[in-house]
């Protein structure tokens, strides 16, 4: 049971550090908790961050408080969220194919330099393999003599 009560409480209290940020007063605070969700609330406060971003909003605290009482179009913050997503969907896809190449190129490297120690203690083997493998072409009519 406390798991799922204080995800809440942190949320509610992130919620209310917002509101009171836009100088609304702990009056107005308790009416909007009582009158409106958690989610409705946070998505009020995201709507209003994302606005910001494309235009100047004059009275925040106003701009708010309307969009709680007239429940504003939440269409363009969902699809920014679902850009977000994409885009940090698409980073993390990014990052990883990064980390595997960067890892493949260390493995690579790795066994190369393992191929050049072993030649350099084993010259007369290699020479060995290198001829068997030139005269099994021969053979075989892969290369020209």
């Amino acid at each position: 049971m406390l798991f799922s009560e204080e995800p809440t409480e942190k949320a509610h209290q992130s919620i209310k550090n917002g509101l009171s940020a836009l100088s609304i007063t702990p009056k107005q605070i308790q009416s909007i908790f009582s009158k409106h969700s958690l989610e409705k609330i946070q998505d009020s406060l995201d709507l209003l961050n994302l606005s910001k971003k494309n235009s100047t909003i004059i009275n925040e605290k106003t701009w708010l408080l309307s969009c709680l009482s007239r429940g504003f179009d939440m269409t363009a913050l969902e699809k920014s969220r679902v850009q977000q997503q994409t885009r940090n969907n698409q980073l993390l896809a990014e990052q990883k194919k990064k980390q595997q190449d960067k890892e493949q190129t260390e493995i690579k490297a790795q066994n190369e330099a393992k191929i050049d120690q072993w030649i350099k203690t084993h010259p007369e083997k290699y020479q060995k393999l290198t001829e068997a493998n030139l005269s099994a072409l021969k053979k075989r009519g892969d290369i020209n003599s």
